[in-house]
């Protein structure tokens, strides 16, 4: 099954937070017609925290090396595989959260799993949730 986006449009920006240096934000430009969201409504969050964030809050170079393969692999594995589309990643404040669309979680954990084949433990955490509206990146989106 062909993913709900014709496009790889993405948009980036960055909200202001004088405490916690903000966050920035990647993004689909765009929600997918209605009629191509029905087969995917459920979330899947996948968080990263991690310490030693610089002044910004963005994670030490080391760490976000680690973090670019991992979104490398999942992204390739799952939207080979076409159990999830990537909408969102959202680093600041000492954590990266990355946000997938799927057809299903157990679907999209058996193809996240067989992209990290080979890959170190990474300090992950998931949930899902189902979300038919896409409102996680609808909320994301400039008005």
């Amino acid at each position: 099954m062909a993913g709900p986006y014709a496009d790889d449009d993405w948009i980036v920006g960055q909200t202001d937070d004088e405490d916690e240096g903000g966050l920035i934000v990647r993004c689909r430009a765009r929600l997918p017609a209605p009629e191509s969201r029905k087969a995917w409504q459920h979330l899947v969050l996948i968080g990263w925290t991690y310490e030693d964030a610089d002044e910004t809050g963005l994670p030490p170079k080391a760490v976000e090396r680690q973090m670019d393969a991992f979104e490398e692999a999942v992204t390739t594995a799952v939207q080979d595989s076409g159990a999830g589309v990537l909408v969102a990643s959202l680093t600041g404040a000492g954590v990266r959260e990355w946000r997938f669309y799927t057809l299903g979680p157990d679907a999209f954990m058996d193809a996240l799993n067989a992209g990290l084949d080979g890959h170190p433990d990474y300090p992950l955490e998931f949930d899902a949730f189902e979300d038919p509206d896409w409102n996680a990146l609808d909320e994301l989106l400039p008005e």
